[in-house]
């Protein structure tokens, strides 16, 4: 299936003409995936049954691949459907179409879980940057919903 718009996160991965790489760093990916915090919301939010199944594949990630699929956007296939990159694209659309009531139910529907996103990186990592990019998405995120609450 040809689809009309590819979300831009896919052109951030790592070591695209996008996101370069160091010269010369090849990071031991192993110790990079320890220290990892997932930025998807299906990782924070209270749905997983017990069942084998992945965990980033829950009702979040189900409906934004759904709104995806009305936009007839692809959602790269290095994120999970409702990694926090995707959502805040998501978001930003519905605010430029002016769609305030929409982005406002969206809000209230996808947000919640970044303060515990944020407590969790605060807990878990020594990273002046990742500290400082989480405090900021978590604040920005709080502030856009105060601004847009219904």
């Amino acid at each position: 299936m040809q689809h009309r718009y590819r979300l831009t996160a896919s052109t951030h991965r790592p070591g695209s003409r996008y996101c370069p790489g160091p010269q010369g760093v090849s990071p031991d990916l192993q110790s990079v995936r320890r220290r990892v915090r997932s930025p998807a919301e299906s990782a924070y939010e209270e749905w997983w049954d017990g069942t084998e199944r992945g965990i980033l594949s829950g009702p979040p990630a189900s409906d934004m691949k759904s709104r995806y699929d009305a936009l007839d956007a692809a959602v790269p296939p290095e994120y999970p459907a409702d990694h926090v990159s995707l959502l805040l694209e998501y978001a930003s659309l519905l605010l430029e179409a002016e769609q305030h009531e929409g982005y406002a139910n969206f809000h209230e529907a996808h947000f919640d879980w970044i303060p515990a996103f944020r407590e969790r990186v605060e807990a878990t990592s020594d990273s002046g940057f990742y500290l400082w990019a989480v405090r900021t998405l978590d604040s920005v995120v709080q502030a856009m919903g105060e601004r847009y609450a219904e």
